[in-house]
């Protein structure tokens, strides 16, 4: 696991309103909206790749409804919902010490039904160890992989475990 969580909380705001961004760009479809985005077009096509192909270890999980989900959380990844979100949590604004690792035990009935789950772990600046469903095993590793593109500090404070979690201090099962 990483060391302790050092990025500032407007930087961790700055990455996650990025990736709104590229949901909710998702959201409306496979074509590449351009660099504005945040990703190249292959980046683009392969997180569309991903979404197109949920259905596979899911029937729930059709184009259409993955598409739903990224859209609701492309309109909740925006700066004003985020520092409302936020707002709550003054804690937030002070380093962890001692910095967790937090377990998260994610259910995959609905798309990205743990995603909140998880980003709250990675905004509080704690260490996650995460253990995907089987019915939804790439959506969320794959998001991840962007957030860390948008905040690069942060990576490997989130790590998708294949098998048991491991140590953990505590646990969040959904």
């Amino acid at each position: 696991m990483t060391a302790p969580f050092t990025l500032p909380l407007h930087e961790r705001m700055a990455a996650l309103v990025q990736l709104g961004r590229v949901m909710s760009a998702v959201a409306e479809g496979p074509v590449w909206p351009g660099h504005g985005v945040g990703l190249n077009e292959a980046e683009y096509q392969a997180l569309d790749r991903v979404v197109r192909s949920a259905q596979q270890h899911n029937g729930w999980s059709t184009e259409e409804n993955v598409r739903h989900a990224f859209g609701a959380w492309g309109r909740s990844l925006q700066e004003e919902p985020i520092r409302h979100w936020l707002a709550a949590y003054p804690a937030l604004l002070t380093a962890r010490d001692p910095v967790r690792t937090v377990g998260a035990i994610l259910a995959g009935n609905v798309p990205l039904v743990g995603l909140h789950d998880v980003l709250c772990i990675w905004l509080s600046g704690h260490n996650a160890r995460v253990k995907t469903s089987a019915q939804e095993p790439e959506l969320l590793p794959h998001l991840i992989g962007i957030l860390e593109q948008f905040a690069p500090q942060s990576a490997g404070q989130v790590v998708f475990m294949p098998g048991k979690l491991g140590p953990v201090d505590a646990v969040i099962a959904t």
